[in-house]
């Protein structure tokens, strides 16, 4: 179900970017026969569409956020907060 609604907004995003790239970049003339998005979200979805035709990597992947913990280090701090926790309470 999700990906089914995943691809459904692909191709309303694809058809918006198509009709911004057809009047001439109009944000006004592509709200006016699809009813979405606004302006600003237009552009982004533009600017994003640009960048995956010049590097071939989609936006979602190329500024995919990075772990600030590795899976080692979240486990670990999980461990120590369930060896201590009672600690933690009797110094409050």
């Amino acid at each position: 179900m999700r990906q089914e609604a995943v691809h459904v907004f692909e191709r309303k995003r694809m058809r918006a970017i198509e009709l911004y790239i057809k009047y001439k970049k109009s944000p006004a003339d592509v709200i006016r026969e699809l009813g979405y998005p606004d302006p600003k979200m237009l552009g982004k979805w533009y600017k994003m569409y640009l960048e995956k035709q010049e590097t071939e990597v989609p936006y979602e992947k190329r500024y995919a956020k990075v772990p600030r913990f590795s899976q080692e280090e979240q486990e670990a701090a999980v461990r120590h907060y369930l060896k201590h926790w009672t600690q933690f309470f009797k110094n409050r």
